[in-house]
């Protein structure tokens, strides 16, 4: 859930940064809170700058440039630095930043190019600016419509093999790496990427019409690879989660009737069951296949047939044929010709959230992770990171995703509270064990929710996070990437911040360690129509955060700009109008075109025509801070 936010401070800037530079707390990885409220000082980073294009040029000429600002946050990729498959003695010498070997015994090459080319705009700012390392190695897709509308809902930075049936196999004893989507299992906002057309001939085969051009050098959808199709008109084209309407087994022939377009030879896996409890977790091979029902081989004793209130069945994906670079096709258990009307979506198992706590994927994780330490610490750089936050899940966070699905996997992997935070201990206890020269922050996520959030994942979290030390013997920090307006209300009331960050910032500031926040997403300072925003507006938050012990903010850039840049809405003739090609770019998915002059004027900078600044968000940045 990417997010972001700004700064405050009590001097001015100028005297700030003076400060900071004379006493040692203005940034890098010796920075302090010091000790007590008194001490507290806030530094302020811009997160995921956009790296080209037009808001780039604006961010680097009119928000890098800022006293306040003290540098970025960027993130470290898992597919830029891997791109080729594990395997025995691949690569040497083993335990540097090009290679490592894992647990298992496979060694994993990696390559920087990438990822210091994208890096190097930000280390070569003007005034050395801070570059802060967010380590991810599962992609979110963020906010639905946002991605439905760049066609990029999915995971696109797990490596390919680590889903792959040849790394997986290779474990003893045998393991799986599960994944959880949208389509297969009903997961909201992982959705996939939607297709042009459907069409079906009589035998049931589909073909997919998109855009499959190869990427790192293949093909999006590869023959073989298991997908889930969902949203389709009709329905029988998907290949998704289904509704079971009765169970029956009979001579050890199991018969499940729901709307049904899986083939013959598909897998399935069943849950939610409140009667036939005994198909719930079990995995079967479809035998015969109709548009209405399908059968397996299962033993058991007769049953039914019970009419069925609730449960579902998963299939296990069906298999890519025929891939082209703009279509590929896939078998459907209806047996007629016909075409889809809508678009759909399609996703594949390398496309999916993989379980991050499952031995494949943490096996693989870890190695990446001690390739990214050995590379900064070696890198000459070193002086300007202040901190490395290592993700446990999507992003550079920790929140356990799709829970109800995860409690339903099968022994080992069964998803409970203490396993997720022993999976959050292996890692903090691995990424000390590689002894980074720079800070380590962790994150504290909550699992769930709105209403059935369980916030007390973020005092654990933190207990955990202040357990272990960098090479220099620095705590780890700590943080939460869910800054919103609900935290203000919510504190006032003697309830808990999101992922419980306001008591855990008050039972550790006087420790010293740095306290992060990131805002949940794009602030909104006025009532729009079509916008909402969980983070509300800045201006009292920001304060609220500072009292509250903040120390690091991750400030989202479209806010930053929005906060410094005049151009950030260019007025054309038309008041409330802004002008497209020279503003700051928002896609109008995020901020409709009529409402961005509202936006602008309600915090933006004064400095053209019409542009009031009726209460800057870099006020609030420059003025609202820290004792020094």
């Amino acid at each position: 859930m990417h997010r972001f936010t700004r700064m405050f401070f009590p001097l001015s800037c100028a005297i700030c940064a003076l400060l900071a530079f004379l006493t040692g707390c203005g940034g890098g990885s010796s920075s302090s809170t010091g000790t007590g409220q008194s001490a507290q000082f806030t530094h302020v980073y811009v997160v995921f700058p956009p790296s080209s294009g037009v808001n780039n040029q604006h961010l680097m000429a009119t928000v890098m440039n800022q006293a306040a600002i003290e540098g970025v946050t960027t993130q470290t990729l898992w597919r830029d630095a891997e791109t080729g498959t594990p395997g025995l003695a691949t690569c040497s010498p083993v335990g540097t930043d090009t290679c490592q070997i894992d647990s298992s015994g496979w060694t994993h090459t990696y390559d920087w190019t990438t990822i210091d080319s994208n890096n190097a705009q930000w280390f070569n700012v003007a005034g050395a600016k801070k570059v802060n390392i967010i380590v991810v190695g599962i992609n979110g897709p963020g906010t639905l419509p946002v991605c439905l509308y760049y066609n990029n809902c999915i995971n696109q930075d797990t490596p390919y093999y680590v889903t792959s049936a040849s790394w997986v196999g290779h474990f003893t004893p045998a393991a799986t790496q599960d994944v959880v989507n949208a389509n297969k299992d009903g997961c909201t906002n992982d959705v996939g990427l939607v297709a042009t057309s459907m069409t079906r001939a009589a035998n049931g085969v589909v073909t997919v019409t998109m855009p499959n051009q190869p990427s790192n050098g293949q093909l999006i959808y590869n023959n073989g690879d298991l997908i889930w199709v969902g949203s389709s008109t009709p329905s029988n084209f998907n290949i998704a989660q289904e509704d079971i309407t009765s169970v029956q087994v009979q001579s050890n022939v199991l018969t499940i009737t729901s709307a049904n377009s899986l083939p013959v030879g598909t897998q399935v896996i069943f849950e939610g069951l409140g009667s036939a409890t005994f198909l719930n977790n079990q995995t079967v091979t479809i035998t015969s296949s109709t548009p209405t029902q399908f059968t397996a081989n299962f033993t058991n004793a007769n049953y039914g047939p019970t009419a069925v209130g609730a449960g579902t069945t998963n299939p296990l994906g069906v298999p890519v044929l025929n891939a082209t670079s703009t279509s590929f096709q896939y078998q459907s258990g209806i047996q007629s010709a016909g075409t889809s009307s809508v678009q759909q979506t399609v996703i594949s198992a390398e496309q999916s959230y993989p379980v991050p706590y499952e031995t494949p994927y943490m096996t693989a994780y870890e190695a990446f992770v001690a390739a990214v330490i050995a590379h900064y610490n070696a890198s000459a750089n070193l002086s300007q990171i202040s901190y490395m936050r290592v993700g446990r899940s999507v992003g550079g966070e920790a929140y356990p995703y799709c829970i109800s699905n995860l409690e339903n996997l099968p022994a080992p992997n069964t998803y409970s509270m203490t396993a997720w935070l022993n999976f959050y201990t292996d890692i903090d206890e691995f990424v000390q064990a590689q002894n980074p020269k720079m800070e380590i922050l962790d994150p504290l996520n909550e699992s769930g929710s709105g209403s059935t959030a369980d916030k007390t994942y973020g005092s654990d979290e933190a207990g955990i996070a202040v357990s272990y030390k960098n090479a220099s013997g620095a705590t780890n920090g700590f943080g939460s990437q869910g800054l919103q307006a609900s935290d203000i209300t919510n504190y006032a009331a003697a309830s808990d911040c999101s992922s419980d960050w306001c008591n855990m910032f008050n039972q550790y500031y006087q420790t010293g360690i740095p306290l992060e926040l990131q805002q949940y997403g794009l602030s909104a300072p006025v009532a729009i129509t079509n916008t909402t925003s969980a983070t509300g507006d800045l201006r009292p938050l920001l304060p609220f955060a500072v009292q509250r012990h903040m120390t690091v903010l991750e400030l989202y850039y479209l806010d930053a700009l929005l906060a410094y840049d005049p151009n950030y809405c260019v007025l054309t003739g038309t008041a409330g109008a802004c002008d497209a090609t020279s503003s700051v770019s928002i896609p109008t998915i995020e901020l409709p075109a009529g409402d961005q002059y509202t936006y602008f004027q309600a915090v933006g900078q004064p400095g053209q025509t019409g542009a009031t600044g009726d209460g800057s968000y870099a006020t609030t940045i420059n003025t609202t801070q820290g004792q020094h």
